[in-house]
């Protein structure tokens, strides 16, 4: 079984979206038959032992024959449905043989998803039953995603109870986790809490868990951290709190997070710092930049550091000069290079070459490797030759080399020649035959 997520993926992503979608939702007009007339080349039975046969019939005393009512229906879709149909009226194994024999493997995941469809749509009992016999992976997973998706529509806590009563592991987990995250959308928050409450452990819940927490911080902050103060695990505590100690900061929440930063578990030291950041983020949210300074001086040396560097990373596009002036003096050497970073990391993502050319004149030798790398990588994606252009003049040393192979790499499928010349200008002689051996390699490259 694939990943949960990957699972609903499958069911959206397959071919045809909308044949999916028109089928789930019974839209008129919709004829599985058409697609597969008009999607497959003339199917043909597969013999016992190739890719997509059925087990022989010797292994089922009832299981449906091939025989020239089958080859008569090769080619005639409405007749291959009826085939099917008449085939599960005696057992629904027989129908699912029936697809597997009258229709080709890309086909499957559809006519399986019809099959299901038209057995499960008012009723959630067969389901499971009949989902252990589907094989092919491709076709289960195509089923449990759309058949998910039709109930969490019509009934979601029908398909919870049926959930819990009758699934376990990555299944269990990825219907509810469906049906969480549709309560959230919903704005139903108690009942996506009570489906979280019984969810056992696993990622599907702590990514609930985030969801859920931001939802809450959403709509109520104060009620949404003493729900998190209410969770039996302090690790789940931690993590409701620090998925919702952002979203508070931006909805300029900073007088909370103030009572909250007093009250934190100190075995989780990160929500303290995550709480000063929310803080800060609140003041520059609110545009009160005189309001931050005296809130800081009120602060302990320790908890000043992560606040001076919010409030660098927060407002140094603003006024680049005086932030930039204001990072190179916080007295800690370690502090002063990460403010500095964080400014290369903000520029590199909004104005690369700017962030380059900034980066590549600071004093301090690790922030300038990583604002003018940050920048480059950003560049690249941009305008490979322009940053190309700009990178060669630099001093030769070990940042103008990490950053002329970005670019060679960039450029490799783009213009070879000025690929290569990247490739040439690279100065340690160990890292320029690297480089140019990679480039000598057919594409796809990796």
């Amino acid at each position: 079984m694939l990943r949960a997520r990957s699972i609903f993926i499958v069911a959206r992503n397959s071919i045809c979206k909308t044949v999916i979608a028109a089928s789930l939702l019974g839209f008129g007009g919709f004829s599985h038959e058409a697609v597969a007339q008009e999607s497959s080349p003339a199917p043909q039975i597969a013999k016992p032992g190739e890719v997509g046969a059925s087990p022989p019939a010797a292994a089922r005393p009832d299981s449906f024959p091939v025989n020239a009512e089958v080859s008569v229906a090769f080619g005639k879709p409405t007749e291959n449905w009826t085939v099917v149909t008449e085939a599960a009226e005696h057992d629904f194994r027989d129908g699912l043989q029936a697809i597997e024999r009258l229709y080709s493997q890309g086909m499957w995941p559809f006519m399986m998803q019809r099959f299901f469809q038209e057995r499960c749509s008012d009723r959630l009992e067969p389901f499971g039953i009949m989902l252990a016999e589907v094989k092919d992976r491709q076709s289960r997973n195509t089923v449990f995603g759309v058949i998910g998706d039709f109930w969490v529509r019509k009934d979601p806590r029908a398909l919870t109870d049926y959930a819990f009563a009758n699934l376990k592991g990555e299944e269990l987990n990825t219907l509810v986790s469906h049906v969480i995250s549709s309560f959230i959308k919903s704005g139903d928050l108690t009942s996506a809490a009570d489906c979280l409450a019984k969810m056992p452990d696993s990622t599907e819940r702590r990514s609930c868990l985030d969801n859920l927490a931001r939802a809450k911080a959403d709509v109520d902050p104060n009620k949404a951290i003493a729900w998190a103060n209410s969770l039996n695990s302090a690790k789940e505590k931690a993590a409701a709190l620090s998925a919702m100690i952002p979203k508070i900061g931006e909805n300029r929440g900073g007088e909370i997070l103030k009572s909250l930063l007093g009250h934190l578990d100190l075995d989780f030291p990160y929500l303290q710092r995550q709480c000063i950041e929310g803080i800060v983020d609140s003041y520059n949210r609110s545009g009160d930049t005189r309001g931050v300074e005296e809130w800081m001086a009120t602060l302990t040396v320790e908890d000043r550091i992560p606040a001076q560097l919010e409030l660098v990373r927060e407002n140094a596009t603003e006024d680049l000069p005086k932030w930039t002036a204001y990072a190179a003096a916080i007295p800690s050497l370690k502090d002063s290079t990460i403010a500095l970073m964080g400014i290369g990391a903000k520029l590199g993502a909004n104005d690369p070459e700017t962030g380059a050319k900034w980066g590549s004149a600071l004093r301090d030798r690790q922030a300038r490797n990583s604002a003018t790398l940050s920048a480059i990588y950003s560049w690249s994606n941009i305008d490979p030759k322009a940053a190309s252009a700009w990178a060669r003049q630099l001093p030769n040393d070990a940042t103008r080399d990490t950053a002329l192979d970005v670019l060679m790499r960039a450029l490799a499928s783009l213009d070879l020649t000025e690929a290569r010349q990247n490739a040439d200008a690279i100065g340690d002689p160990a890292k320029r035959k690297a480089a140019l051996a990679w480039l000598a390699k057919p594409e796809p490259r990796y």
